[in-house]
Parts: C-alpha cells; structure tokens; sequence
C-alpha cells in the first residue's frame, strides 16, 4: 500500500513535474504488479485521462482489466466508459495485452518474483 499511496500523492500534486510523474507511475506499476488493485485503478485512470499528454488507451484497459481481475469493485464501470471510445478492430489485441498483464501477475505472485 505504501508504494501506491506515495504513486498517487506524487501524481496528486498540483503541477507535477515529469520527474514526479515518471516516479508515481513507477511506483504504482510495481504496486499493481504486486497486485494492489487500488494501483492498477489509479494506472487506469491515468492513461485513460484525456486532459494529459500521455493519454493511451491501451494502457488505461490493461490496467482496468487487471484491476478488474483483482476484484476492483469500480473497474468494470470504467471499463465500459473506456470501451465506447473504443472501435471494434482496436479491442482484440487490447485484450491480448491485458491478459499477459494479469497472467504475468498472476505468475509472478504464484512463484514470489
């Protein structure tokens, strides 16, 4: 938890700068891959922000879908905000991606990396 809640009040600041930005977002990755499902949301949220350079929605899905997958209670309703901006050739390989993102979690968790 500790890595998440430092993750998002770096990204939390009123203007953080690319430093603060690229250390947050390290920082929840490596939560979310430790499957902190609040992280993974947070990942979300962040790609799939419009108001930032960054914006990718593949990324904001595979990090919905893990979150998702960890029981996140809100990750499915982002989800399906996510997928109406979303065409229909763009989903499968999405899919594809997040699901070797929960895969390798899952095996990582199995096996203690």
């Amino acid at each position: 938890g500790a890595m998440r809640l430092l993750g998002c009040s770096l990204l939390e600041q009123p203007q953080p700068t690319e430093e603060q930005t690229t250390e947050a977002l390290v920082l929840l990755e490596q939560a979310a891959r430790r499957q902190d499902a609040k992280a993974a949301l947070r990942l979300g949220a962040y790609y799939a922000n419009p108001l930032i350079l960054s914006q990718h929605k593949t990324e904001a899905f595979q990090w919905y879908w893990l979150a998702r997958h960890l029981k996140e209670s809100t990750a499915q309703a982002e989800l399906e905000l996510l997928a109406k901006t979303i065409r229909k050739d763009e989903f499968p390989s999405m899919k594809i991606i997040a699901d070797a993102l929960v895969e390798e979690v899952e095996w990582n968790s199995r096996y203690n990396f």
